[in-house]
């Protein structure tokens, strides 16, 4: 199931409008494991948190009966091109979907308490402690269309280890 992502439309800034922030350490509550809802199976997602303020993240999607669809590893960082989320991925035999040294990369756009906007990407807080993701992607047939992930805070200590009901 592999879909190409949709450069989404980047809201820019009009003159005399002050520059959105788009700071990294912003997105810092996303640290520690998370699983939920999303791509029609199960989905767990760990973030951990560098000492210069870097996020490394790790993603699993299973299929209903259990087995791995594909995973991902996320870096959330300031890059030379400015604060970015690479992503790669990987079939479940760790074989990568981009080339060896390509990934894909979301923009930050905008940050703020409880929000963080990408280029083709929103994560949400919500106020009961969900983590929302909203991804554009565009299907088969190149129509562009949303992704819902919906994910609750695992307890400290606990690992990612959704599995479909």
């Amino acid at each position: 199931m592999k879909t190409v992502l949709l450069a989404a439309f980047a809201a820019l800034s009009q003159p005399g409008e002050s520059p959105r922030r788009t700071e990294v350490a912003d997105l810092s509550w996303r640290g520690g494991c998370w699983e939920g809802d999303g791509f029609g199976g199960a989905i767990s997602e760990c973030w951990m948190r560098g000492p210069t303020g870097r996020l490394t993240g790790t993603f699993q999607l299973l299929e209903p009966d259990g087995t791995q669809r594909f995973s991902e590893i996320l870096l959330l960082d300031v890059f030379e091109d400015g604060p970015a989320m690479r992503v790669k991925h990987f079939t479940p035999e760790f074989v990568g979907w981009e080339d060896k040294d390509a990934y894909l990369t979301f923009v930050l756009e905008e940050t703020r308490d409880g929000y963080g906007r990408f280029r083709g990407l929103t994560l949400e807080l919500t106020e009961d402690g969900r983590q929302i993701a909203t991804l554009m992607m565009r299907d088969a047939e190149g129509n562009p269309r949303e992704e819902r992930l919906v994910y609750e805070r695992l307890a400290s200590g606990q690992t990612g280890t959704a599995q479909p009901e």
